[in-house]
């Protein structure tokens, strides 16, 4: 939903930032317009110290450098050891963020769905938001119901040949 979305202040050097809430977890996205450098991490590194976001989503159009990328994944390091978690996603150029996008949120949902219905698990046998997850995956993919009900039933027809 759009309240669980806020724009924050925007450099005129070409970099945007947004906040967004997703199954619960902050999220920071740092776009920029060009190649991302240490100065920018350390204006990355002070929005997250101010919004306590669990994921850092970094955006270029460009390269993102070797020093930037260091910087961010230390921070993350550090963050785990003191006990809180912090994913950083880097995506270089525009035409890969949808997919590079699309993983960081699966993982952030199936994390959600786990939760949500753990209690379920010991009762059906198996991890239930796995499964759910898993079944919303194979939808996206062309013929991978198919291919999978195929395998299914040819597994079947095997095991009943045995018998």
């Amino acid at each position: 939903p759009e309240r669980g979305i806020e724009a924050r202040a925007s450099s005129g050097e070409g970099e945007a930032q947004m906040l967004a809430e997703v199954c619960g977890e902050q999220f920071l996205f740092v776009l920029r317009d060009g190649d991302f450098n240490a100065a920018d991490a350390r204006r990355a590194l002070e929005s997250e110290a101010e919004t306590h976001s669990a994921h850092l989503v970094v955006v270029a159009t460009g390269k993102i450098q070797d020093e930037a990328r260091m910087r961010l994944r230390e921070h993350a390091r550090r963050r785990s050891r003191a006990g809180g978690g912090m994913e950083v996603v880097f995506v270089e150029g525009v035409e890969t963020a949808p997919a590079e996008l699309r993983q960081a949120l699966e993982r952030v949902s199936q994390a959600a769905l786990t939760r949500e219905l753990y209690e379920l698990d010991a009762s059906a046998g198996f991890n239930v938001g796995y499964m759910l997850a898993e079944r919303f995956r194979l939808v996206h993919r062309t013929g991978a119901l198919q291919d999978l009900a195929a395998s299914a039933a040819g597994s079947l027809a095997g095991s009943l040949r045995e018998i």
